[in-house]
């Protein structure tokens, strides 16, 4: 039996059970996925060519990501694997307004984690991505590498 929230997420999604949606922002962002917004987040450059994005106290504050659907358990596990879940990353569910109709949903994310925090890391060195875009962001960086 699936939750409220489940259902909202199948809604976006899929009729597929075995699906759940998935909000990525950096190096897994899809540029033909639908969009949507996290607010309440900020992006960073890690310096390590991924990013990872910061709760702050600005509701305006925006994070551009893609929904994607995900196999609830074995691709969610590879990519909990790959993102290193509870080390590089904490996987949790915020809420994310789609861009093309401004409804809000549950949708997990990852956030960043222990290797991505104090005493580890200051988030506040690292370089604020100001338009909350990652793909836009790396262009940009590509172009002034040039």
């Amino acid at each position: 039996m699936q939750t409220p929230t489940e259902n909202k997420i199948m809604k976006w999604n899929s009729h597929d059970t075995r699906l759940v949606g998935l909000a990525t922002y950096g190096t897994l962002r899809k540029k033909d996925a639908p969009l949507g917004y996290i607010y309440g987040y900020e992006l960073r450059d890690t310096g390590r060519g991924y990013p990872a994005i910061y709760p702050t106290n600005n509701k305006s504050d925006r994070v551009t990501v893609s929904i994607v659907n995900v196999t609830k358990h074995h691709l969610l596990n590879v990519i909990d694997n790959y993102e290193r879940e509870g080390i590089l990353y904490k996987r949790k569910t915020l809420d994310v307004t789609r861009a093309s109709d401004q409804e809000i949903a549950p949708i997990w994310v990852y956030v960043a984690g222990t290797m991505l925090n104090k005493p580890h890391v200051n988030p506040q060195k690292l370089k604020r991505v100001l338009n909350g875009d990652w793909l836009t962001y790396t262009k940009q960086k590509t172009k002034k590498q040039k």
